[in-house]
């Protein structure tokens, strides 16, 4: 509210625009419940980003209201036509936003599908409720829109855009020298696995953790399922290799207490099923090595060629051998997700604006943002956890991607329009600087309000780098893509089809005043 009340010209907006967005929250989240389950990450942070990416669509479609005003006598005309010009853009960037999050859905990690498929139910509801509901409640509270206004604090950018354009090639240069800093800052940004750290350090299972690492030395346990039928002497034989290997504390074992001089049938069932259980045996090794360091996992390998040899059936489970797994599986989802969520939105880009060459500059722009915004960290000394490269990559990308696309429609459209391009380059980034910082400052005032909030450390990671992404995608959006688009606009033109000339424009003045004008000019019969 106070970023929309800072930087609209209108105190009433907000609220309607809030009154909208509510609509699309509450539809989301209740529609979850044809999902069975959600996480708790995704139920923490789905509706502020619901809330930071749906707002660029109410932004977009109302300063598109505003100026189509001005050409019209009705305002319902005027909501109609804004509805018919935003559309491109709300439809391409609302596009690309689900396409961000459906790539997460190809993660093996179950947060990835989870996050992944509410967030883009989320988005086509959200789109649904801009399109239907909110030029309702727009025309309704129309009237105290307008009349309850002050002065936007955003400062007129047209000097600003016009020194940008005359130092294009600064700028391009810019933009291309930047991508070599920003590879090498993001390759070394450290990231961590253990989940335990992600977790305020006075909850009671990390106080608990801290003290079986002081006091007993013990930081994980590892859990070894082998085969019943495995003999006794094997089974001996393996236990004291284990108990050799670098970091194990202590082994605790069935056979171990019990010996071989006592009959298994000795034994009461109820002790028996501590350790033994559906023709399997369970082995508890203590290590003294935390999860998701380097001498845990060698620990852990070692251990798993141990068990494998004696029974190839063997299975190591626990903390440590979980956190492995989620390091390995990882890396190839962060991998994925990326390729999916560049190759989709080149894809819907290129069909939206029907070029080869606009997706490859809008996405290059954005994902220059991403590398700079996952580099920081390494600057700062910081180590994230390893959902949040795999999310910003697929999130940041989808959701901002919607800056450089109102510039690039608007750009076409001032072309279109008859306008030469370094006029039509300097119209466009002044009519779309107004609704970018607007949505940027919403995105980034409801993540980084979560992320100030938030004692998990996963959920203020993810928070505070989309919140800092969405600044920075702006910061491109405004400085370097307009210089790259007016140098590239001739090879786009080439490779774009109906660039300058739309068979079907969109229409800028109402025939009937226009015919009724014409009538009373020249008296002729219409």
């Amino acid at each position: 509210i106070v970023a929309m009340s800072l930087t609209m010209e209108s105190v009433v907006l907000p609220f309607v625009f809030l009154m909208g967005i509510g609509f699309a929250v509450a539809y989301n989240f209740g529609t979850n419940i044809f999902l069975g389950q959600v996480s708790y990450i995704t139920k923490a942070i789905a509706a502020i980003l619901q809330l930071g990416v749906s707002m660029d669509y109410s932004i977009f479609l109302f300063d598109r209201y505003d100026e189509e005003k001005e050409r019209f006598e009705d305002r319902r005309d005027a909501m109609a036509s804004a509805i018919q010009g935003a559309f491109v853009s709300l439809s391409g960037s609302s596009t690309t936003t689900v396409a961000g999050f459906l790539a997460l859905c190809a993660m093996r990690l179950g947060l990835g599908p989870d996050l992944g498929l509410v967030m883009a139910k989320g988005i086509v509801i959200g789109i649904l409720v801009v399109l239907v509901v909110l030029p309702s409640l727009i025309l309704v509270f129309d009237k105290p829109i307008h009349r309850w206004s002050h002065r936007s604090l955003i400062p007129d950018l047209t000097r600003l855009n016009d020194w940008i354009i005359d130092h294009k090639k600064t700028f391009v240069a810019i933009f291309l020298v930047l991508f070599v800093p920003a590879l090498i800052m993001q390759s070394r940004t450290q990231i961590y696995y253990n989940i335990d750290q992600s977790l305020p350090e006075d909850l009671p299972s990390t106080v608990a953790t801290n003290k079986l690492k002081d006091e007993f030395d013990m930081a994980t346990t590892h859990f070894v399922i082998v085969d019943d039928s495995l003999p006794a002497y094997r089974l001996n034989a393996m236990e004291k290799e284990m108990e050799k290997v670098d970091g194990v504390e202590a082994l605790l074992a069935y056979n171990k207490f019990v010996g071989p001089g006592i009959p298994d049938n000795f034994i009461p069932q109820e002790l028996k099923d501590i350790c033994k259980k559906d023709g399997k045996q369970m082995l508890m090794i203590n290590s003294r090595y935390k999860a998701a360091r380097e001498e845990e996992n060698a620990q852990i390998e070692a251990l798993n060629e141990i068990a494998k040899r004696y029974d190839p059936g063997a299975l190591i489970t626990g903390e440590g051998a979980m956190t492995k797994d989620l390091m390995d599986i990882t890396t190839v989802d962060i991998q994925v997700t990326n390729v999916l969520s560049v190759l989709a939105i080149l894809v819907i880009v290129g069909l939206t604006f029907k070029s080869f060459t606009v997706p490859v500059i809008l996405v290059a722009a954005i994902e220059l943002s991403i590398f700079i915004n996952q580099g920081i960290p390494a600057l700062t000394g910081t180590v994230i956890p390893f959902v949040s490269p795999i999310v910003i990559g697929c999130i940041q990308l989808g959701a901002t991607v919607d800056y450089a696309i109102l510039m690039t429609t608007r750009f076409r459209e001032e072309l279109q329009n008859g306008h030469e391009r370094v006029e039509a380059i300097k119209i466009a980034s002044s009519a779309s600087d107004k609704s970018i910082i607007t949505s940027a400052s919403v995105f980034f005032c409801a993540t980084f309000g979560v992320s100030l909030i938030s004692k998990i450390e996963i959920i203020k990671s993810i928070c505070s780098m989309l919140a800092r992404g969405a600044v920075i995608s702006a910061l491109v959006s405004i400085f370097i893509l307009p210089s790259v688009l007016l140098a590239c606009e001739g090879f786009i033109a080439k490779t774009s089809h109906n660039w300058r000339s739309d068979i079907t424009p969109p229409p800028r003045k109402r025939l009937g005043k226009r015919l009724k004008e014409l009538h009373a000019k020249q008296g002729e019969s219409i």
